[in-house]
């Protein structure tokens, strides 16, 4: 039993980047869902129009009968300008048990530049970024199809004014699959916003046996400089994803780690010195002592205790953790003012000279820095 023949493809509703016009005021998504269970006996179908002006598209479906079971999940959101897609089958892996499915989203971007701008040529990096798996075992409607996804994502100007950065092709292996395009695209400032447009489309043409989970990846981003603002054609605030930063506590966490390591390790990790005053600061030759007034150094021991250089590794990454937390909690003042200590307790490079004596040999002294 084959899948119904419900889905046509990846149709490309706005193929000319943004022939939807000026007026259009929200994106437009939808999707369509196509299950066969039991050899027929249990097939769903559900379908949204791909053209339906929508912000958020969600769409699910399940089915299962006589031994089979089927599934597919649909996404789209215009404010982190991505789509996803996900199925699963289970049957014979013949097509008692079978998913099709499709989900497309396009918008048009406006993005704002900072008052007093210059007129004239701006260049922005854009990128598409597609990642999902396929389950080693999955099978697919061969020869019928021949192939697990297709998919279609360009970014460009409006109407093509920037240029276009288009990813288009289809996946036939299983496995993990993560790939990211990127581009350059220059638009003319002439004073008003300046204007992009976005469409995707994921198409899974028959999925026999397997799971295929693309949920969660089909993105478009846009690289903004300090100033710049970008909102969807309905205008909500574009949320593209962050780089994951290292919290606080992480950063704490890593500087209390390495102090126990390294007081654990005890001078041989540390060249041969010591900085505690219960014991000799270098490891020398019988009959040698070593003295330094810079250092605190009286008869190779120290004066007073010395803090090891862990402590002011600790030091700096519990002050770098206090400085982001500030900077998240008060602003760009309180983050600087709350790295004062850490500068003020920055020690400066400096001369440090010691004297070395054979104790057994008169006038056996030698110095250096």
């Amino acid at each position: 039993m084959s899948t119904p023949r419900t889905l046509m493809g990846p149709i490309l509703v706005c193929s000319a980047l943004g022939a939807g016009g000026p007026a259009a005021a929200v994106a437009i998504m939808g999707g369509s869902v196509a299950l066969v269970g039991g050899n027929g006996a249990c097939n769903v179908n559900a379908t949204v129009p791909l053209t339906t002006p929508q912000d958020n598209f969600l769409l699910s479906r399940a089915t299962g009968c006589a031994g089979t079971n089927s599934s597919a999940q649909l996404r789209g959101n215009a404010a982190t300008a991505s789509v996803g897609l996900r199925a699963a089958s289970s049957g014979n892996g013949l097509g008692s048990s079978q998913v099709a499915a499709q989900v497309y989203l396009a918008d048009q971007w406006q993005i704002s530049v900072p008052a007093g701008t210059p007129l004239g040529p701006i260049t922005l990096p854009v990128s598409l970024h597609l990642e999902g798996s396929i389950s080693p075992a999955a099978v697919v409607n061969f020869p019928f199809f021949g192939r697990f996804l297709d998919y279609f994502m360009n970014i460009g100007g409006y109407l093509g004014a920037a240029g276009v950065l288009q990813a288009n092709g289809s996946i036939v292996t299983t496995g993990a699959f993560a790939q990211t395009f990127n581009a350059n695209l220059t638009w003319q400032h002439t004073g008003q916003p300046l204007r992009a447009a976005i469409e995707m489309s994921l198409f899974m043409p028959g999925l026999n046996e397997g799971v295929l989970d693309f949920y969660n990846s089909a993105a478009a981003s846009i690289l903004l400089p300090p100033g710049y603002s970008a909102t969807t054609s309905s205008g909500l605030p574009l949320v593209f994803a962050p780089v994951p930063e290292p919290s606080p506590a992480a950063l704490l966490l890593a500087g209390l780690a390495w102090l126990g390591l390294w007081r654990r390790a005890g001078p041989r990790w540390r060249g041969g010195r010591s900085t505690r005053n219960d014991r000799p600061v270098f490891t020398l030759p019988a009959g040698y002592t070593i003295n330094s007034a810079d250092a605190g150094i009286v008869n190779n021991t120290f004066s007073t205790p010395v803090p090891g250089p862990a402590s002011g590794l600790l030091a700096a990454l519990g002050l770098l953790a206090i400085g982001s937390w500030a900077r998240r909690r008060r602003g760009a003042a309180a983050a600087a003012l709350s790295l004062v200590p850490l500068l003020a307790a920055a020690p400066a490079r400096a001369e440090v000279r010691f004297t070395v004596t054979n104790l057994g040999t008169l006038g056996g002294t030698s110095s250096g820095a």
